[in-house]
């Protein structure tokens, strides 16, 4: 499965760098730098994740916990430089007083959970995107040592974002809970502990995540005969429901989405390290 996508990151700045690890319960490392002059609003759409994001500001520094909102929201109005670390859905373990339920649709201030000043000021104080990196992943191997989860609650949890994964949220609650030997009840409330969400939300995202992966990957081919296609694929009953999700998670349709990208050229701008 491909990473979490924020296309409207990308289409904010020049140059956004993006490092994929997927490891640590890390997706992957992301930094840009918004322009003052640019009129591009900076939308956040559902992706599931857990984002801990930097305002390198030398006057205001921030780091905020960002949980994923459940509709687009216009984000980041600071016009700086922003580096950002994306967890994997579901891989919240740096802190067990702070429940990921807690997180969904919040931003919370990173300095209230840990003493992290240190991290915060190294970070800010670099201008370098890989020493950044090294920075933070020592301070979440640090952290993991402490908070990891027993053996059993991450194979379960593991195991039920896998199928979803792999199914693109076409999985049903009632096969989950055959697999895993539990009550579909059962199923839908140690999901909410793992995610935040229900397995039902976390579904609907996840479609609609890929639906955008496909889009990006073939905007400039795409045309309505590919959009069947790619409904199809993501398991919409039809093209028009794929359209009514693709809305409500974006503001706008497949359509004038694949337009955006063409205009502000998104593959130019998106630089993998």
């Amino acid at each position: 499965m491909h990473s979490m996508l924020q296309p409207y990151f990308v289409l904010s700045t020049e140059k956004y760098l993006k490092l994929v690890i997927n490891q640590l319960g890390i997706s992957h490392f992301y930094s840009f730098t918004k322009n003052a002059h640019t009129g591009q609003k900076i939308i956040a759409v559902p992706d599931g994740c857990i984002d801990i994001l930097f305002t390198c500001d030398q006057q205001k520094p921030l780091a905020e916990i960002c949980g994923t909102v459940l509709q687009p929201q216009t984000v980041l109005d600071r016009p700086c430089t922003y580096f950002g670390v994306r967890f994997q859905p579901g891989q919240w373990t740096m802190n067990k007083d702070l429940s990921i339920k807690e997180i969904i649709g919040q931003q919370i201030s990173l300095l209230e959970i840990f003493d992290a000043r240190e991290l915060l000021e190294s970070i800010v104080n670099s201008n370098d995107f890989n020493d950044q990196v090294a920075i933070f992943l020592n301070f979440h191997l640090s952290v993991l040592k402490r908070t990891e989860l027993s053996c059993n609650q991450n194979e379960l949890k593991d195991y039920l974002l896998k199928r979803i994964l792999e199914s693109k949220g076409q999985v049903k609650v009632r096969e989950l809970a055959q697999e895993v030997g539990y009550s579909q009840r059962s199923v839908n409330t140690k999901f909410a502990d793992f995610f935040g969400i229900t397995p039902k939300i976390l579904s609907k995202i996840i479609r609609f995540q890929h639906v955008l992966f496909e889009l990006n990957q073939n905007s400039r081919q795409t045309n309505d005969n590919s959009l069947i296609n790619i409904a199809q694929d993501a398991g919409y009953f039809d093209q028009s429901h794929m359209y009514k999700d693709f809305n409500e998670f974006s503001n706008t349709s497949p359509g004038h989405y694949m337009n955006l990208l063409k205009k502000k050229h998104y593959a130019d701008r998106l630089i993998l390290v």
